[in-house]
């Protein structure tokens, strides 16, 4: 499920997951994985909704403004994520409009009770290596998570062309533990421990601040 992660985390996680992802190839630990799914294979609901191509592909039927299909669960690629798990996705499709197709994950402890659907927006920081690939924010599960599925939205241009999806690629992040030292500095950057803001005037003064008015009198504010 989806769960609340603290400001000083999320501060601190573009650090830890950079760090993360250069040292993954070469870490004894797998702390990144991913799954390819052929959009045809792995999305075989939709019913007449949905039309299929022999190498794969996938679009709306003819005559079908709009259809929504939902992928069979995934087995998520780690026993125990910690402290939490984080997943993206990337799909190749042709699309005159990105608008036109939208995906969503949601994840569950056992594959039968499932959490909310939340949105897999596309990343526009990500520079794509093709054309037509699509990657969506990283998006953040409970460490109870063994399961994901994916859902895929289609709809027609406002010339009736549908968009025709390849495949979709699952990106899957395990932090991994955070050290006694990452965490201190954590805890010490957290709401409850923050100091609170103080102002001390580097010079004496034997009035208070003007204020607006009073510096308007002095200062003639611009001509317009």
């Amino acid at each position: 499920m989806m769960k609340l992660i603290s400001a000083g985390v999320l501060a601190l996680f573009p650090f830890l997951l950079l760090s993360t992802m250069l040292s993954a190839q070469n870490s004894t630990v797998d702390e990144y994985r991913s799954l390819h799914f052929s959009a045809a294979e792995s999305l075989t609901g939709g019913g007449s909704a949905f039309e299929r191509s022999d190498d794969g592909r996938m679009s709306l039927a003819s005559g079908i403004r709009e259809g929504t299909v939902i992928s069979d669960p995934v087995a998520i690629p780690f026993e125990n994520p910690d402290p939490f798990i984080a997943i993206s996705a990337v799909w190749k499709a042709q699309s005159p409009d990105h608008h036109l197709i939208s995906l969503q994950l949601r994840t569950s402890p056992d594959g039968s009770n499932w959490g909310g659907w939340n949105d897999a927006d596309i990343d526009h920081h990500v520079e794509p290596a093709e054309e037509d690939l699509f990657h969506s924010h990283l998006l953040f599960f409970g460490r109870d998570s063994r399961f994901v599925q994916y859902r895929v939205t289609m709809s027609r241009s406002m010339i009736n062309t549908a968009p025709q999806l390849d495949d979709v690629t699952l990106h899957f992040i395990n932090p991994g533990a955070t050290n006694e030292d990452d965490m201190a500095v954590i805890e010490s950057k957290s709401a409850e421990n923050r100091q609170p803001l103080r102002f001390t005037p580097s010079v004496e003064t034997d009035e208070s601040i003007p204020n607006f008015l009073e510096v308007r009198d002095v200062i003639p504010l611009p001509m317009v």
